[in-house]
């Protein structure tokens, strides 16, 4: 955990690390436009942009130590 806003600025639960692509990436945009709309990854972007980690930052907030960069 090191960013504490996602790509569209908004606080992160926990202050996960930010993504390294957003919606208006041109990496982001080249890949929506071949993924068919049925395409399995589109139901599991929709489904973990469902999820509350507020629960999740709180049971390991103040635990664990900085990633190292990738």
């Amino acid at each position: 955990m090191v960013a504490s806003r996602d790509a569209d600025c908004k606080r992160l639960a926990g202050g996960w690390i930010t993504p390294p692509w957003n919606e208006e990436s041109p990496e982001w945009i080249t890949l929506d436009q071949r993924l068919p709309l049925d395409h399995l990854a589109r139901l599991i972007a929709a489904v973990v942009e469902e999820l509350d980690l507020n629960t999740c930052a709180r049971r390991y907030a103040g635990v664990g130590r900085r990633a190292p960069p990738a």
